[in-house]
């Protein structure tokens, strides 16, 4: 259920990120805020077809997120978050996890909540203001989704310049 319209802009982005795919496991996105990186991560996320895991380090970010793809897609969407325990039993399939990389790296000696995730269903990664991810938490969680097989990861910002 398609419930949104891009815009030519948004649709050129898009098809820029599944177009670098063909090359590179991971890529850019650069969009002023207010440009709809997430109305154009929804439609990557569409087109990818797989389970997708989107990580953000504020909570609005995580709700916003949340309820945009909800809305659009109609796609399943759960919340690892503080509180917030996504399913991950096989008693609910989610399409789409929203966490953050603070509870994804809670007690990361032992990984109980990024460890309840099994890497290989995650197939492409969104890293909301990407440039934080050079942290090394970032590294934790794309380094544990990334295991034993090819992750595809989108990093949408605003402001690349502060990597």
């Amino acid at each position: 259920m398609k419930n949104y319209k891009l815009r030519d802009y948004q649709q050129e982005a898009s098809d820029s990120i599944v177009h670098e795919w063909e090359e590179t496991a991971s890529t850019l996105l650069l969009m002023a805020t207010g440009g709809g990186k997430t109305t154009v991560c929804m439609d990557v996320i569409e087109r990818y077809g797989g389970k997708a895991l989107i990580v953000a380090h504020r909570e609005e970010l995580i709700i916003q997120a949340r309820d945009t793809i909800i809305s659009g897609t109609g796609l399943a969407c759960e919340v690892e978050m503080a509180e917030w325990s996504a399913h991950s039993n096989g008693l609910f399939q989610h399409d789409v996890l929203v966490a953050t990389i603070q509870t994804l790296n809670a007690r990361n000696g032992d990984r109980k909540r990024m460890g309840k995730f099994k890497p290989e269903d995650y197939g492409l990664m969104m890293i909301d203001e990407a440039h934080h991810a050079t942290s090394q938490s970032y590294r934790n969680v794309i380094n544990y989704f990334a295991q034993n097989h090819k992750l595809r990861i989108v990093g949408p910002t605003a402001t690349a310049d502060r990597f």
